[in-house]
């Protein structure tokens, strides 16, 4: 059985304006929600490693993106290494570097690394990163995918194709080398045209407008049965 955690990507938008704000008043802050996202569903305690000095690694894909940096950086922060896997798509190098600067780590840190790899070439992405670390990974972070509602009316089976695809490689990875927490990046788009305001017990899945709110709706589904 896996742990695993769905969070909207809206709720991630809204607790990153709240970190760049310096907004704390009592409500949960960017570090705040995004390392207790990772401790409820990693046991430190439970790692793998026989080296005092070695630090969980959590595993972030498409980490290369807005979201996806400023969750790195509160990753870090809390104590976590990171590999970041992103084709870079949606995304530049330059970001990761930046990260590196603003929490004065060398380039050639080993508590940030970067891979340039599509998550669709599955042997790819196994024998350059799930065989290159002797210890499996704490956790996953996965917000890689194809995001653009609009795109994704106009090409519908790239978007069913890339998400799915590398969704499914990713759990069969995490899978295969002992990885079974995952936090996934979804959409509001889930929820499709109910009525605001929108809560947990909201239904999801009803009136989805466009594939790429199915690719995370029937991602949602998978993880279920992960």
């Amino acid at each position: 059985m896996s742990k695993v955690i769905v969070v909207c990507v809206l709720l991630l938008h809204l607790t990153i304006n709240a970190m760049n704000n310096n907004i704390n008043n009592g409500i949960l802050t960017g570090t705040g929600m995004i390392s207790s996202l990772l401790h409820s569903i990693v046991d430190k305690s439970s790692n793998n490693s026989n080296n005092d000095d070695e630090k969980p690694r959590i595993l972030v894909t498409g980490g290369a993106g807005y979201i996806g940096t400023h969750t790195i950086v509160c990753l870090l922060e809390a104590g976590y290494d990171i590999t970041v896997v992103d084709n870079l798509s949606n995304s530049q190098f330059e970001s990761l570097n930046r990260v590196k600067q603003l929490l004065d780590l060398p380039n050639d840190s080993k508590r940030l690394e970067y891979y340039e790899i599509d998550l669709c070439d599955y042997n790819k992405f196994e024998n350059e990163i799930f065989k290159q670390y002797s210890k499996p990974f704490q956790a996953c972070i996965h917000f890689a995918g194809l995001k653009a509602v609009g795109e994704s009316v106009v090409k519908p089976l790239l978007y069913y194709e890339n998400n799915l695809v590398s969704t499914f490689n990713l759990l069969k990875l995490m899978d295969k080398y002992d990885c079974h927490s995952i936090v996934f990046s979804s959409s509001a788009t889930v929820y499709g045209t109910a009525e605001v305001p929108i809560t947990e017990s909201t239904p999801v899945g009803i009136g989805i407008t466009n594939p790429y709110g199915r690719t995370k709706y029937m991602i949602e589904e998978i993880l279920q049965d992960f």
